[in-house]
């Protein structure tokens, strides 16, 4: 049960503010990239990631920000992610508490292993504090991390549990909605409805409808093209009259359709798999 009643006014504040975008309804493939803008904003670190592991086939996938990490990074989280055990235990007991590294190992602990030294510490990184948004028992783990050197305060894992029940939903939400545009993409006549709709818009709408469909709010999207809100709000005006739609969701869906763009391609950061079985801790 989340304690929301220990959270202070400025901290409620804060989580509402995030909320605002986490609730726009996008498409599954635009949901971490979301995510992971309102958990920095939500909570004081240095980086954070949304990750995707495979347990049964130690595939997974690392969505970062920043997201500059040398390749070479990249082959060391591959060798030594079985180590990580905040993962295990996510898969080993299905748990939806956030947890920190510093749970599980004590510093001296933590840095012997080679997920630190050739890893964390390689990124200025002393503790990470994650929390599950799927879990799949032994099977598979969907979740978000944030970094920090030194450790975290005390209020970051109360705001993060606050934070993930409404992460739940919004992921829920989402691949809901991808599944419904996936479905009505097999039916070649709404495609090509929709294809045809689309050209009716100009460069400039089809890029604000691009990040509409991605689920940006007009603020995000004022700020991603570097124009103004009001200049956002007068193009979806026009986009919605163009495309004879009463909504932006109507809209989306129309994009979505017609375009069918793999919103990922390009995003992960890291795209692998460990070089040995994910889900329990070694050494």
């Amino acid at each position: 049960m989340v304690a929301y009643e220990k959270l202070t006014s400025a901290q409620g504040t804060r989580l509402l503010a995030g909320l605002e975008d986490l609730c726009v309804l996008g498409p599954q493939e635009a949901f971490p990239a979301v995510v992971l803008s309102v958990v920095s904003r939500l909570i004081r670190c240095d980086s954070a990631s949304f990750n995707e592991i495979e347990l049964s086939t130690n595939r997974f996938r690392v969505l970062s920000e920043p997201a500059d990490l040398d390749p070479d990074l990249n082959q060391a989280f591959a060798r030594f992610v079985h180590q990580h055990p905040v993962i295990a235990h996510f898969g080993r007991t299905g748990d939806a508490e956030s947890h920190t590294i510093s749970d599980f190992l004590d510093p001296v602990e933590f840095r012997r292993l080679g997920l630190y030294g050739e890893f964390f510490r390689l990124l200025g990184i002393d503790d990470q504090l994650s929390t599950s948004l799927l879990v799949a028992q032994g099977d598979r783990v969907i979740g978000v991390a944030l970094n920090r050197s030194g450790s975290f305060p005390d209020d970051s894992r109360l705001l993060l549990n606050a934070l993930r029940p409404h992460l739940v939903i919004a992921y829920q939400n989402a691949s809901r909605y991808s599944q419904a545009i996936r479905q009505r993409c097999t039916d070649g006549e709404p495609a090509a409805t929709a294809t045809r709709a689309l050209g009716t818009l100009t460069d400039r709408q089809l890029d604000v409808l691009r990040l509409v469909a991605a689920g940006f709010t007009n603020v995000r999207v004022a700020g991603e093209l570097d124009i103004s809100v009001a200049t956002v709000k007068k193009h979806v005006e026009h986009i919605l009259a163009r495309l004879q739609v009463e909504s932006r969701l109507g809209a989306a869906r129309l994009y979505l359709s017609g375009a069918s763009p793999n919103l990922t391609e390009g995003w992960w950061t890291i795209d692998g798999e460990a070089d040995r079985q994910l889900g329990s801790p070694g050494a």
